[in-house]
C-alpha cells in the first residue's frame, strides 16, 4: 500500500514529536472510555468516577498545555473557533460515549 502513496517532502523538518500532547490525549480518551464503561457495567462505581476525574484533569492539563504551545500543539485550540469543527468534535465525542454505554452495559450483547 505504501508504494501507492504520493511522495512529498516534509514542510517543517525542524518539528519535534509532541510526546506530552500525545500522552495527555491518550489519557483523556482512555480514562473517559474506561470510566464510562466502569460506571455503567460495574457494581463498584468508585473506580469509574475516579477514572472520569483523571480524564477531566487530563483534559484541563491538555487545554493549558495547548494554550501555551499555540500552533505547535497536537490539536491546536484555534480549531475550536470554527463552529463546524466544534460541533463535529462534540457530536463525535457524545456518540462514542453513547456507543460505549450501549456496548458494555450489563446483560447486553452485540449479537
Amino acid at each position: 500500500m505504501q508504494w501507492k502513496l504520493p511522495k512529498f517532502e516534509a514542510t517543517d523538518t525542524e518539528a519535534k514529536m509532541d510526546w506530552l500532547g500525545i500522552l495527555l490525549l491518550a489519557l483523556i480518551s482512555g480514562m473517559f472510555i474506561f470510566g464510562v464503561t466502569e460506571i455503567k457495567g460495574s457494581d463498584n462505581q468508585i473506580v469509574g468516577i475516579l477514572t472520569l476525574a483523571i480524564g477531566v484533569l487530563s483534559l484541563l492539563a491538555y487545554v493549558l498545555y495547548a494554550w501555551r504551545r499555540k500552533d505547535r500543539a497536537l490539536i491546536p485550540l484555534n480549531l475550536f473557533r470554527s463552529k463546524n469543527f466544534s460541533a463535529s468534535f462534540i457530536a463525535l465525542f457524545l456518540w462514542s460515549i453513547l456507543l460505549s454505554l450501549s456496548c458494555f452495559s450489563k446483560g447486553t450483547s452485540l449479537y
